[in-house]
């Protein structure tokens, strides 16, 4: 599990980096760097991810396992 299934699954919903930004309420920059695995996303922003990537919250589990933060 890394950052490359924020990817698929936003290609999946048929949103643009820009769209998961703006509903997640981060810049397109730093949304960016979370996919690409360049920076670590903190607590909050893992759970508002979870919620517009619409991600099970067994997947939701394991990449906060993979991150290290408290679930």
């Amino acid at each position: 599990m890394t950052t490359t299934t924020w990817r698929i699954r936003r290609r999946i919903l048929g949103l643009r980096q820009r769209d998961v930004a703006d509903r997640t309420k981060m810049s397109q920059a730093r949304y960016s760097l979370l996919e690409r695995g360049e920076a670590m996303p903190t607590t909050k922003e893992l759970e508002q991810l979870s919620k517009t990537l619409e991600l099970p919250d067994e997947v939701r589990e394991e990449v906060m396992r993979v991150f290290s933060l408290p679930g």
